[in-house]
């Protein structure tokens, strides 16, 4: 192609430069430079959440061809049209097994679209940190981590779904939403974060708000064993409710707290229909009772509760 001069100040300027590149042998690289930067644009994780290792590139434009020395991309970079390979994920996964004819893509977005491990209600050890807190979700509202294991939030409340539920194994902390579906979010290196995202995409952001008061263990407050016998568990209440008595400590608040407490615990474990609640819900399930028989006027049923019906008598709903 001829080159054009145009004059200026007397000398002539030729566009030399746009003729090499177009004898070339390459086409121009801007049109794949451009698609490169509108991808990752619109592609960047919001929360930078990533459950990606690396772009493992490979021969023979083969995905599963051998391992080539050089040219592994990180996470976040835009692997090229001319590329095969394949995205090493977390606990190595495979996502995006790719040859070289692909449309630009990056390994953290692909990795993202794995399912989830299937539901596990295990916590590990290192993670038990994680029960009985409170966070704050997406700047919306609280939500609790529960010390039994249950979820809860506004819209997910395990006294109507049970499906809502949390777990913590493998550094991940995973929160069953019902029908909003499971969620997968890492803890931040101090604890006052869990950034990640729901199953379908969407991110999701948790900032810690504040742990959760621990509901107490009435066989501790009175020092007895869980299977301790009525006779036990009167004896034990009567040497504390002594050692505690207001008249035997005037103005010691903190006796008079543990007094209550021992009185509290008495209540429940010396009734038999309460400590099966207990024994078997916790607080919750006695005080849900204590509700029941007051607004429909029966006798505790502790059995009721669990299972349903009125307990005794002839037939049942349906």
């Amino acid at each position: 192609r001829t080159c054009r001069a145009s004059r200026s100040a007397g000398r002539g300027v030729c566009c030399a430069v746009a003729a090499r590149e177009v004898e070339g042998a390459h086409p121009p690289a801007w049109p794949m430079a451009l698609a490169s930067i509108l991808v990752a644009l619109h592609a960047a994780p919001p929360y930078g959440q990533q459950s990606c290792v690396a772009f493992r590139r490979t021969g023979g434009c083969n995905p599963n061809g051998p391992r080539e020395a050089t040219g592994d991309l990180h996470c976040s970079s835009v692997v090229p049209q001319r590329m095969s390979g394949y995205c090493e994920c977390e606990n190595g996964r495979r996502a995006a097994e790719v040859t070289c004819r692909h449309a630009p893509m990056r390994c953290d977005q692909e990795c993202r679209k794995l399912p989830f491990p299937p539901w596990s209600d295990k916590v590990d050890e290192d993670m038990e940190w994680v029960r009985g807190t409170k966070w704050n979700w997406n700047r919306w509202r609280d939500v609790e981590l529960r010390f039994d294991g249950d979820f809860w939030a506004p819209n997910c409340d395990s006294e109507t779904n049970p499906e809502c539920k949390w777990s913590a194994h493998g550094g991940k902390v995973y929160v069953n939403w019902g029908r909003d579906g499971l969620h997968e979010l890492t803890p931040a290196a101090d604890r006052t974060s869990l950034d990640g995202f729901r199953q379908d995409g969407d991110p999701c952001v948790a900032r810690f708000v504040a742990a959760l008061e621990a509901e107490p263990d009435f066989y501790d407050t009175l020092g007895v064993e869980p299977d301790a016998t009525d006779k036990e568990i009167k004896s034990a209440y009567r040497k504390l409710s002594l050692k505690y008595h207001p008249d035997k400590n005037p103005g010691d608040g903190e006796a008079a707290s543990k007094f209550q407490a021992v009185a509290s615990a008495y209540e429940v474990l010396s009734d038999a229909d309460k400590r099966i609640l207990y024994d078997t819900g916790g607080m919750e399930a006695v005080e849900q009772a204590a509700k029941d028989e007051q607004r429909g006027g029966h006798q505790m049923d502790p059995f009721a509760a669990f299972f349903g019906g009125g307990g005794g008598g002839g037939g049942g709903g349906g």
